[in-house]
C-alpha cells in the first residue's frame, strides 16, 4: 500500500495465481497525466506494470474503472495455484458435487424413488430365490465323521484282500485271535506278552491238555515276533511275510485253536 500527501492511495496484492493493483485516482493512466513531468505518473505506471509482470506469469492485464460489480465465486484452484492440472480437475469435480447437494427432492419425488427401489428389491428377490423347493436340508453335512481305526480287523482284512502282498496284516489278526483263546484258557490278560513261554505252556497244558501245550510251544515264538496290527498296516511298514510262511503259521494257529476248543475260519488271502 502506498499513500501520497494529496490523499491518493495505491494498494497492491496477490490472490491465487493473479495480482491486483487498486489506485484511488485512475486518471494517472490517461495520456494527459502521463505527460505531466512533475508528479511521477510515468514512473508509477512503469513500476506497476513491472510488478504485475514479475515472474513471467502475467498473461492478461484487465483495467477496471469506477464501480464494477463482480458476481459468482472464483474457481477453486485460485486458492492453490501450484496444485497442477489434476488437482484443478479434482477441485472442479468437488465443486460440482457440492453444488448438487443443494437440490432437494420433493415429497412426491421421494415417494417415487422409494417405490422404484422397492420394486427393484422385489425383482432381485424373485430372480435370486429358486422357483422350486429343493431337497430338505437336515444338517447331516454338519456331522463330524471320525475316520476309521487303521488297526480295525475288517479294514485290515479288506486292505490285505486288495493287496495280497500284505500277508503280515492277516498274520497279526491270527495272532490276536489266538491270544483271545489263550487268555480264556490261561485266565491271564494278553498272555503272549505278560506270561513267559514256559509258564504259559504249563498253564495251557493244565487247562486244555498236553496237546494244547505242544501246539502252543510250536507257534509261540512266531506269534511273539509279529508286530502290532497298526504297525503292520501302516504305509511306512517295511515288514513282509511270504505266502509259504503265512500258510505254515495259519495251519499251526488253527491246530492250536482246535486244541483250545475253537475253530478258525478258512484262510483265503
Amino acid at each position: 500500500m502506498v499513500s501520497f500527501d494529496d490523499g491518493a492511495l495505491v494498494v497492491a496484492g496477490e490472490r491465487g495465481t493473479g495480482k491486483f493493483v487498486a489506485v484511488a485516482d485512475p486518471s494517472i493512466f490517461i495520456n494527459r497525466m502521463q505527460q505531466d513531468p512533475f508528479h511521477g505518473n510515468v514512473a508509477l505506471t512503469v513500476n506497476i506494470l513491472t510488478w504485475l509482470s514479475r515472474g513471467g506469469q502475467a498473461r492478461h492485464i484487465v483495467l477496471l474503472r469506477g464501480d464494477v460489480a463482480m458476481y459468482g465465486d472464483p474457481q477453486p484452484f485460485i486458492d492453490d495455484p501450484h496444485n497442477g492440472k489434476l488437482g484443478h480437475s479434482i477441485a472442479e469435480l468437488n465443486s460440482w458435487l457440492w453444488s448438487r447437494h443443494e437440490w432437494l427432492l420433493t415429497a412426491t419425488a421421494m415417494k417415487a424413488v422409494a417405490g422404484g427401489l422397492a420394486a427393484c428389491l422385489l425383482l432381485l428377490a424373485f430372480v435370486a430365490l429358486p422357483v422350486r423347493r429343493g431337497p430338505r436340508i437336515d444338517g447331516a453335512w454338519l456331522k463330524f465323521s471320525r475316520p476309521g481305526r487303521r488297526d480295525d480287523p475288517h479294514a485290515l482284512v479288506a486292505s490285505a484282500d486288495d493287496a495280497p502282498g500284505k500277508l503280515l496284516v492277516l498274520a497279526c489278526i491270527l495272532r490276536d485271535q489266538a491270544q483271545v483263546y489263550l487268555a480264556d484258557a490261561s485266565g491271564r490278560a494278553e498272555p503272549l506278552y505278560t506270561v513267559p513261554e514256559a509258564e504259559l505252556v504249563a498253564l495251557v497244558s493244565s487247562a486244555r491238555g498236553t496237546i494244547a501245550g505242544v501246539a502252543l510251544a510250536r507257534v509261540y515264538r512266531r506269534l511273539r515276533a509279529l508286530p502290532s496290527r497298526g504297525q503292520a498296516a501302516a504305509p511306512w511298514s517295511s515288514g513282509s511275510l511270504t505266502r509259504r510262511d503265512f500258510e505254515s503259521l495259519y495251519e499251526d494257529v488253527a491246530e492250536l485253536c482246535r486244541t483250545l476248543g475253537h475253530e478258525l475260519a478258512e484262510a483265503n488271502p
